[in-house]
């Protein structure tokens, strides 16, 4: 999970000269909030036999979740119910198609390569999300991007926090 300096919170306590990155105790505790939100929302939701959350410091935060075993993901289906690495429909849902161009595309000159159009699942290997060669392009910080430049995340999780919130999910050791 990712700051998001222009979440409500911060904005709202800005006077009209400031800008968020003056104000480094508001945001540091708005997005502490944030962590504790998604602390509850996972408990509530995830059936997590185990959280383990570290805050790497602002801007970000990184959570394990360990379910508990009846909760496991085992199929690709299963992982495709979860997590997403496809651009969205800009017609058939705007604003996840907003959060994902805003907060879950990397350039093609980060340091994140393009990604597999399959997925498949094998023995002690990375998941390889689904990601569909529809020729979807999107024109986002002048470059063109399509679906193999997507982060994977929850459309549920980015639509509530509105900030980079990358979901990975490790099917073995």
């Amino acid at each position: 999970m990712t700051c998001n300096p222009n979440w409500h919170e911060i904005k709202e306590n800005l006077k009209p000269y400031e800008e968020g990155q003056n104000r480094a105790k508001l945001i540091d505790r708005v997005f502490h909030a944030k962590v504790e939100q998604l602390k509850m929302h996972f408990s509530r939701i995830t059936f997590p036999e185990k959280l383990v959350l570290t805050l790497t410091g602002l801007p970000h935060a990184h959570f394990l979740l360990i379910l508990e075993t009846n909760c496991k993901m085992h199929t690709p289906e299963d992982f495709d119910k979860i997590v997403s690495a496809k651009l969205p429909s800009q017609n058939a849902n705007p604003h996840l198609f907003m959060m994902v161009v805003q907060h879950m595309i990397h350039s093609p000159y980060g340091s994140l390569n393009p990604f597999t159009v399959c997925m498949k699942k094998k023995d002690d290997e990375y998941p390889l999300y689904l990601r569909l060669n529809n020729r979807s392009k999107v024109k986002f910080r002048g470059d063109i991007f399509n679906n193999k430049w997507g982060v994977r995340y929850n459309a549920y999780l980015l639509c509530k926090f509105n900030c980079h919130i990358n979901i990975e999910i490790c099917p073995s050791i």
